[in-house]
């Protein structure tokens, strides 16, 4: 089987959404599986994995969180994707966090794939932690309602807790 990830954030560093790619990658690769991880142009090696990087370009942030900057890397890692998919015959992309959902759930529709939603936080809740967005108004009200059009056109979800599962099952995941 051939698995392609989307790591739509520099990897691997030593942080959360890159070191859980890393390790489910990882795991899955351990399982006999062929792992391709699509991200940006930043981060170290990923030994045992086909890492496949946008090109270099001035974005330099490597620490988490928000910027306006990353909807441009993110349609880079989708036209990576189209590349490595249809180049590998890759027929599963499983899209980690909302970026990556969002690319995952793009290529899989375009070329006729599945796509699984790795999830391990509420977008909109998260914009408000990394102070991005207030609670109230309607940027919050977009990111709730593109969090909710990702969990319930994915072909399949992933969460790390049961509290996130909760809150997907109430959108009618």
């Amino acid at each position: 089987m051939k698995v392609a990830f989307i790591a739509a954030c520099p990897f691997v560093e030593d942080r959360g959404t890159p070191l859980r790619i890393y390790g489910l990658a990882k795991a899955i690769a351990g399982q006999g599986a062929e792992v391709h991880v699509v991200t940006y142009h930043l981060g170290r090696d990923a030994p045992g994995l086909h890492v496949h990087r946008i090109r270099n370009n001035i974005y330099t942030k490597t620490g988490p969180g928000p910027s306006w900057f990353k909807p441009i890397l993110d349609i880079m890692v989708l036209w990576k994707t189209m590349q490595v998919v249809k180049r590998h015959d890759i027929k599963v992309i499983v899209g980690s966090h909302f970026e990556g959902g969002y690319v995952g759930y793009a290529a899989a529709r375009m070329l006729g794939r599945k796509v699984i939603f790795d999830a391990h936080a509420s977008l909109a809740d998260e914009l408000v932690a990394f102070k991005f967005l207030k609670r109230k108004g309607v940027r919050y009200w977009i990111f709730s309602k593109l969090e909710r059009f990702l969990v319930k056109h994915s072909d399949a979800i992933v969460v790390d807790s049961g509290l996130l599962g909760s809150h997907f099952q109430a959108m009618g995941a």
